[in-house]
């Protein structure tokens, strides 16, 4: 669905839950349901106005990948497996099957990496791309993050509003009701702040510390990617490639260093960092 169809038929909803919520049409239970569109549409629409609808649309199509770390773990591994293809093929001296194959990496970064090295790039060149691919990819999180963050602002403020509407329609009928309407009328228009502090403490909230545990990793990632792309330059023994990456897919595995004394410092530097982290 495109975005901006998306936003307009987001925002009648909101508008017809607002009228009901003060006209009290469909009676408490009406009210309940259409303080819960309420203030979950106008959290969308409040953030919308605040970042791009495609932004917003784009994150929220995302968050469900944010807990799915085996599929990432997977993909990763995968990665290793075609890169060190390609290590073996550029330590033998054969650039046109490490380039056949380096083609066949999913990882965009990675490949990147690679074919600067095969395209024999100058050294500070490739570090300055992988650098700034690294900075754009962790601007990009935090853009994403913001996003959840200021909904994690609008979801209560929506939903004390929605109480507060919720209490002056009450109110203005208060002359023809008993008091057992008007006990059961005040508990659903509560309900709306119910449905910001839940929205925002126990969805919103786990979600942010969620993408920003992801972000800590995949930059980290991002980093030990690059230090290997270093390796390929310098024509390391893919074995050596290997445990430097594997040191990042497989925390609780312990390495022997002194059992590989032609390791480059580099790397020595790198699998050492790794472990402490």
């Amino acid at each position: 669905m495109n975005s901006r169809i998306l936003v307009v038929t987001n925002a009648l909803l909101v508008l017809l839950a607002l009228v009901l919520m003060l006209s009290g049409i469909g009676g408490a239970w009406g009210g309940a349901i259409a303080g819960f569109v309420f203030v979950i549409g106008g959290t969308f629409l409040a953030s919308v106005s605040s970042q791009s609808a495609e932004k917003v649309v784009g994150v929220l199509l995302k968050a469900p990948q944010v807990f799915d770390e085996r599929e990432q773990k997977l993909a990763r591994r995968k990665t290793l497996d075609k890169f060190l293809h390609v290590a073996e093929w550029a330590r033998r001296g054969n650039a046109r099957v490490a380039e056949q194959l380096a083609q066949q990496i999913e990882d965009d970064f990675l490949r990147r990496g690679v074919m600067l090295v095969l395209d024999r790039t100058p050294e500070r060149e490739m570090m300055r791309t992988l650098q700034w691919r690294i900075g754009n990819e962790r601007e990009n999180d935090q853009q994403e993050i913001r996003v959840i963050r200021s909904m994690i602002g609008y979801a209560p403020a929506l939903g004390m509003l929605g109480t507060l509407l919720g209490l002056v329609q009450m109110l203005f009928g208060l002359g023809d009701k008993g008091i057992n309407e008007v006990g059961v009328a005040m508990g659903f228009a509560m309900l709306t702040t119910v449905y910001g502090l839940i929205g925002a403490n126990l969805l919103l909230k786990p979600l942010v510390a969620k993408m920003e545990q992801q972000s800590r990793a995949r930059i980290s990632w991002m980093y030990a990617q690059m230090e290997t792309v270093l390796m390929l330059r310098e024509r390391s023994h893919p074995i050596h490639i290997q445990e430097a990456l594997e040191t990042y897919l497989d925390g609780n595995r312990e390495y022997s260093l002194p059992a590989m004394p032609s390791m480059p410092p580099r790397i020595r530097q790198l699998i050492q960092r790794a472990k402490a982290a």
